[in-house]
């Protein structure tokens, strides 16, 4: 038990060095370095979150979205703050990875429905992956919180243009 415990304390102190080796390259703005150190980590432990939360940030910076994605899908989870949800969120849509925005801007919106914001990302995004009628359902909310929003107005219009659901909603007023 006691080689058990030593080993422990070992590998915790080993990454405890590699974080403060890891912050150093950061304040100075030595990325690379940074990203081969937290990718040194990942090989021990592929779910640390710091890590995975660290090397995303960077590819994020980097404007690596598709890498930053990869990184935050291991750090996604519902307990994040709505902060970072949503900036994981934009960053699955640069990354071309509109499901998992998806699920995000999902996770968002059912936490607080009636924030119009959180109405607006997933109406957007549920035009990306097909969910037209969501996002019909979308913008009319939207349009009750404030009748004049434009972008509401606008996407509502391209959506009904070639469907048969304005003429629906005209005749039933």
């Amino acid at each position: 038990m006691d080689n058990f415990m030593t080993s422990v304390n070992s590998n915790l102190n080993d990454l405890d060095i590699k974080f403060e080796q890891i912050n150093q390259y950061l304040q100075s703005s030595d990325y690379e370095n940074a990203k081969i150190c937290l990718q040194e980590v990942l090989e021990t432990e592929p779910e640390n979150l710091n890590a995975n939360f660290m090397i995303a940030q960077i590819f994020e910076f980097e404007e690596n979205f598709a890498e930053a994605a990869k990184f935050y899908k291991k750090t996604y989870h519902t307990e994040l703050p709505d902060e970072f949800k949503d900036r994981i969120a934009a960053v699955f849509e640069k990354a071309d990875e509109y499901d998992f925005a998806y699920q995000v801007y999902k996770d968002l919106y059912d936490k607080n429905p009636d924030d119009k914001f959180n109405c607006e990302k997933l109406a957007d995004i549920s035009i990306i992956t097909g969910k037209k009628n969501e996002a019909i359902e979308l913008y009319n909310k939207i349009l009750t919180i404030e009748p004049d929003d434009i972008v509401a107005l606008n996407q509502l219009s391209d959506l009904y243009e070639n469907t048969n659901t304005l003429l629906f909603y005209l005749t039933n007023d």
